[in-house]
């Protein structure tokens, strides 16, 4: 009996397709570094992304309104990376990109309030202060655009952990009782 279960844990073991990456050798490294990799690659996109547009807009909206819009821009993009590098191509895309489009929307929910809280308590000057002074050891200048480059960091690793948590959660492979996104 146990060598017909373990024949039959086998078949359905084999019957089970390896996820389609963007290279097959993806494959050998873990999902969790892969979806380090992925969302590494969706966070570059954001931050430049995110630092060309608040110069250009800040005086029209708030930075956590510029967050927002560019997020929001960008769920598409990191929805794709993160199925061609981390969970496979999905067999169907658009049900899987609608599954996943909540995740980006409490991301951007919780990027934005964060957004507005740093920038509210001037988190990106006390920053530069504590970078120049403790680490630079350097003057800091009288006059100086700052940007949103430290709340960036800050923000993008709140709403990575909570992406990363939520994302093994909905894309993750699923018993074969149950369907797929």
């Amino acid at each position: 009996i146990e060598h017909n279960v373990s024949i039959a844990t086998k078949t359905e073991k084999s019957e089970e397709e390896p996820p389609k990456l963007i290279h097959s050798s993806l494959l050998r490294i873990p999902m969790q570094i892969r979806f380090g990799i992925s969302g590494s690659l969706s966070n570059l996109i954001f931050m430049i992304a995110y630092n060309v547009t608040v110069p250009l807009l800040e005086r029209y909206m708030a930075p956590s309104t510029i967050y927002s819009i560019v997020y929001l821009f960008l769920i598409p993009i990191s929805h794709a990376l993160n199925n061609l590098i981390v969970f496979g191509w999905p067999n169907q895309y658009i049900k899987s990109l609608l599954a996943n489009v909540p995740i980006g929307i409490s991301a951007i929910l919780i990027g934005a309030f964060c957004t507005a809280y740093l920038d509210r308590i001037h988190f990106e000057a006390m920053a530069d202060n504590f970078v120049r002074q403790n680490i630079l050891h350097q003057p800091h200048p009288d006059e100086q655009d700052l940007g949103e480059f430290y709340s960036s960091l800050v923000i993008m690793a709140v709403t990575g952990v909570w992406s990363y948590a939520v994302s093994v959660m909905v894309n993750s492979p699923r018993e074969p009782h149950q369907k797929e996104l």
